[in-house]
């Protein structure tokens, strides 16, 4: 804000930001936060990057708090603002998926404490490693194309390009969707970048954990709510979280 005020908005070369918002889900806010950037630095070509951000987890048998009293009631050992170890990863992936698609030029993972980081110790690593290494083997530099689906669908759908490439990413807000791509040579990717179906037609189930669609002329023939489990399940969804 200083330099804005002193230097005026050409003064600025980069912005950076801190996007913690755990556990929150990853959607909502991200826009937003661009907009209030450019309202006070301006529109002119500069990054935007999110260079500290994750989703807190928890680290067994330890205190995520400043305070090492007594554990009690009122004191527990872990906060209130932690996820599961598999959602973190999972939510990690999402949160990068929306900044980008926000505008962010760059974004980050925080892996310095205990309950933020994504390999916990030499022989402990979390889901959220391999989650990390699946986004970026699968869109090295992803390039926000296009909703596929309204930004009130229960299901949300993006088109992405990457090094040429077109990959599409699915995950559902609400409930578990049966979805059916049409196109050429497709080829469908768990979370973790286990390839799940392939084909110029594939149908797979979307559910909390994005699902990646990659080749030509991607769209979606049809779509229904569906029982069926996806690939990958986690415990806000049913019937496993009951």
């Amino acid at each position: 804000m200083r330099v804005a005020v002193t230097g005026g908005r050409d003064a600025v070369d980069m912005v950076c930001t801190h996007g913690y918002r755990s556990p929150c889900r990853p959607e909502f806010g991200h826009e937003e936060d661009i907009r209030a950037i450019q309202a006070i630095y301006g529109t002119n070509d500069y990054p935007i990057v999110c260079n500290e951000d994750t989703y807190f987890t928890y680290v067994d048998g330890e205190r995520t708090t400043a305070d090492d009293g007594e554990v009690t009631m009122t004191s527990p050992t872990h906060t209130l603002n932690e996820v599961d170890e598999l959602t973190q990863g999972v939510y990690i992936q999402r949160k990068f998926l929306n900044q980008l698609m926000a505008g962010y030029t760059g974004v980050n993972q925080f892996n310095a404490i205990d309950n933020h980081t994504v390999a916990y110790k030499r022989d402990y690593l979390r889901p959220g490693v391999v989650n990390y290494a699946a986004i970026t083997w699968l869109m090295a530099h992803p390039k926000f194309v296009k909703r596929l689906t309204p930004a009130t669908d229960s299901l949300w759908a993006l088109e992405w390009k990457s090094d040429g490439d077109v990959m599409c990413t699915f995950w559902a807000m609400d409930g578990l969707h049966e979805v059916t791509v049409k196109g050429r040579d497709l080829r469908v990717y768990d979370t973790f970048a286990n390839e799940i179906a392939a084909g110029d037609e594939v149908t797979f189930v979307a559910g909390v954990a994005p699902v990646y669609v990659k080749g030509a002329k991607a769209a979606i023939a049809k779509r229904a709510p569906t029982d069926r489990l996806p690939a990958v399940v986690l415990n806000e969804e049913t019937p496993l979280a009951a």
